[in-house]
């Protein structure tokens, strides 16, 4: 049991990034796929589920699934060091209770916690009445003006969908034009969606529903993903 594998700094610091937004503590989940990260916030307002295809790394080896839990900084006080080009190792064998990360010629032993002190996040399979595809460009640009609000509105109707929010000096609203047949009107925390799509780029996939869990899916490097979901104000 037990895993090794490099990647480059663009790879690990977007990994960084998309957990420490989220929560300091999580479990990397390894096996001969990649690795997962599932996690939410102590409030349960947002949650990612992070996949890192096995191809996404430059090398990578584990023969058998495992799970070690892990304190994000400890990582970062690495990552932060590289550059987009930069690569990393890293290291687990058998039961040990550190990993091994190895970059620009340093080393670092990272001492590991017990996941059982760690709250193991579920797989969620959600129902949803509307889906759709678009850019994450208008979003955020949303998400930048809104910053300073607590929630916001997510309104679909006859192909049509639109993020909305009110401050002190008006209204801020980002429109698509979709495929929709669904009409719903449903609040979430502003804070939740800006922190859960902190790596968001290119085309993402949108799902939710009356009341329900807005997903909002966007694609990595080689079958990687990231699945953020936003709990509802209710």
């Amino acid at each position: 049991m037990g895993v090794e594998f490099t990647a480059n700094g663009k790879t690990m610091k977007k990994m960084v990034k998309a957990i420490e937004h989220i929560n300091e503590e999580c479990i990397f989940t390894f096996d001969n796929t990649g690795m997962l990260v599932r996690m939410s916030d102590v409030y349960k307002h947002k949650m990612i589920e992070l996949f890192i295809h096995r191809d996404t790394f430059q090398t990578y080896e584990c023969n058998t699934p495992f799970a070690i839990g892990v304190v994000i900084d400890r990582i970062k006080d690495v990552t932060k060091t590289l550059s987009m080009k930069d690569e990393m190792s890293f290291e687990h064998k058998d039961d040990d209770s550190v990993i091994t990360l190895k970059a620009k010629g340093l080393s670092r032993t990272v001492k590991l916690i017990d996941t059982n002190m760690i709250g193991v996040v579920p797989f969620l399979n959600l129902e949803h009445k509307y889906e759709f595809e678009m850019d994450s460009t208008p979003l955020k640009s949303f998400m930048k003006a809104a910053s300073k609000t607590s929630n916001f509105d997510v309104l679909t109707a006859s192909n049509n969908v639109t993020f909305l929010t009110e401050t002190d000096e008006g209204g801020i609203d980002v429109n698509w034009s979709v495929e929709n047949s669904f009409e719903s009107e449903t609040n979430y925390p502003t804070e939740a969606l800006i922190k859960s799509t902190a790596t968001m780029a290119g085309l993402i996939n949108v799902k939710g529903d009356q009341n329900g869990v807005l997903q909002i899916h966007w694609d990595l490097d080689n079958n990687s993903y990231i699945n953020a979901l936003i709990a509802p104000r209710l």
